[in-house]
């Protein structure tokens, strides 16, 4: 009897160490990833430069922006847009240094759905553009338009820096673009206050070096708009960026400069410019 009891105890004990097991591998083993989430991500920049040639209407520029992802459905996302920019002139008065004279505020929603190497996405966005504590006639732009941008997931600012940031020297020469067609729709005041039907944006961006925490790259922003009057007016703008890479942000010193520019928002036509920029 002796002996049934302690090959009994004993099965007893197997028992224990399997379900001991089993519930160590059912921790362990990752969770199935959820069709829907609220993720409500934070991603964004903060861009400040300084032109060569200062003026009462052109010194420091300074630009934030912020892109939160809202919700979530598989690979589908709601995302909400927000950017402020802020022009500052040499003041007038010797003891006013800045004159923040024009600035631009953008709202915009979207929802992007996030395909291997792509992604597309519907938006709509307002923008308005004046000055600022004044009010300067012919120059308060309102704008609304709806459209579609596709282009590559590593232009996406959550891709941008994936991280690795311990790698050897490489040239990654890898092509990130961005291309957004948009139409300027309600017509009429209150959604409309400037000249145009149609804006195309089109971006690009090329790492050309880098080495653990340090990196050089090129960008280029281009943006046609055709009027109501039938005519196309256009801005481009190339940037040098110099990177200094943390874990999923980078800080950039870049230098920049608009070899053409005739759109009326605010025309940097021929201008250079120098900054700093934090990237998340």
């Amino acid at each position: 009897m002796g002996a049934a009891f302690i090959r009994s105890r004993g099965e007893w004990f197997q028992l224990l160490l399997v379900c001991c097991a089993l519930a160590s591998a059912a921790r362990s083993a990752p969770a199935a990833a959820k069709d829907f989430d609220v993720p409500l991500s934070g991603h964004g920049h903060i861009r400040s430069f300084m032109y060569f040639d200062w003026g009462p209407d052109n010194w420091i520029d300074t630009f934030i922006g912020l892109e939160s992802e809202l919700l979530r459905y598989k690979r589908s996302f709601l995302v909400f847009r927000f950017e402020n920019e802020t022009d500052m002139g040499r003041g007038a008065d010797p003891k006013m240094i800045f004159d923040p004279n024009r600035g631009r505020w953008t709202f915009g929603v979207g929802a992007r759905t996030e395909l291997q190497k792509h992604f597309l996405e519907l938006l709509v966005r307002h923008d308005c553009h004046h000055g600022i504590d004044r009010w300067w006639p012919g120059q308060d732009y309102k704008m609304t338009s709806a459209g579609l941008a596709f282009g590559t997931l590593a232009y996406l600012q959550k891709y941008r820096y994936p991280g690795d940031v311990d790698g050897g020297a490489s040239l990654p020469l890898g092509l990130a673009y961005f291309v957004m067609p948009t139409f300027y729709l309600p017509r009429g005041d209150p959604w409309q206050r400037q000249p145009y039907l149609i804006r195309l944006e089109a971006n690009t961006r090329i790492d050309i070096f880098r080495w653990s925490r340090l990196g050089l790259g090129l960008e280029s922003a281009n943006v046609l708009y055709w009027s109501d009057k039938g005519q196309l007016q256009r801005s481009h703008a190339l940037n040098l960026d110099m990177f200094l890479y943390g874990d999923h942000a980078a800080l950039l010193l870049f230098a920049g400069w608009w070899p053409y520019d005739n759109q009326v928002f605010r025309n940097r036509a021929g201008k250079i410019v120098s900054g700093l920029e934090i990237s998340f």
